[in-house]
């Protein structure tokens, strides 16, 4: 659903708890369409094992590396549709 195209917008609203250390990633559908110079999308279970490699990581540092991932994975391919990461990571109590 497009965000800010109209007022009336229905929702789901879910809450979750996240362990302290704990990373929570959100992305678009062009980080998982986006295809290397052979047409293998960059998909589910790459993000899955490249995140697996980021343990202990700050949430800038994830996206840095996801983002780097995909632009090796994708080399000099065109770019079909535009990516946004948001990483969030839990810090604990100081």
């Amino acid at each position: 659903m497009f965000l800010g195209i109209s007022e009336q917008i229905t929702l789901d609203e879910k809450s979750i708890s996240l362990p302290e250390g704990a990373t929570l990633l959100l992305f678009t559908d062009g980080m998982t369409d986006c295809r290397n110079p052979q047409g293998q999308p960059f998909n589910l279970e790459r993000i899955q094992l490249t995140l697996s490699n980021l343990v202990g990581l700050s949430a800038r540092e994830v996206c840095d590396h996801l983002m780097g991932a995909l632009k090796g994975n994708q080399l000099n391919a065109q770019m079909a549709d535009d990516v946004t990461l948001v990483a969030v990571h839990v810090l604990g109590d100081k």
